[in-house]
């Protein structure tokens, strides 16, 4: 305890002594701190207007829907980590960049068609095409 005292003091002693110093000290470490942080994003904005990373992802810009699958693309999706073991899920886009099977753009007039759009739920890269929301949702109506 006695060294706690003696430390609190010396500490108050240099504090009050040079707080001019120390005061110019810390400011020039704050600002210099402030200074790096936008200076690295700077560099990473500048960088990924370089090279995005949409292109190693399954996703791209896109003018309507603001980012949508990549066309006719095929992967196997796996969990993060740890959970890599657990699943992993055969994943094929369409020509269109959904995620669902081949449809042509012209429809019969005899057929309806419903558009399915939400977030990662409805995406389900987790589960198998024949288990998801569409999927089994098309099963019903049908």
């Amino acid at each position: 305890s006695l060294f706690i005292i003696a430390s609190i003091i010396f500490v108050s002693y240099i504090y009050f002594r040079y707080k001019r110093k120390a005061f110019l000290i810390y400011a020039g470490l704050v600002i210099g701190l402030c200074f790096a942080t936008l200076l690295i994003e700077a560099a990473g904005q500048f960088y990924t207007s370089i090279r995005p990373s949409y292109r190693l992802l399954h996703y791209v810009p896109e003018k309507t829907l603001g980012w949508k699958l990549v066309p006719d693309l095929e992967f196997i999706y796996t969990a993060p980590h740890w959970y890599a073991r657990e699943f992993s899920v055969p994943i094929k886009i369409n020509s269109l960049g959904f995620r669902d099977v081949d449809r042509k753009q012209e429809k019969p007039s005899s057929v309806s068609r419903i558009a399915l759009m939400g977030d990662s739920y409805v995406e389900a890269l987790q589960v198998p095409f024949s288990k998801t929301a569409g999927q089994l949702l098309e099963k019903k109506i049908k």
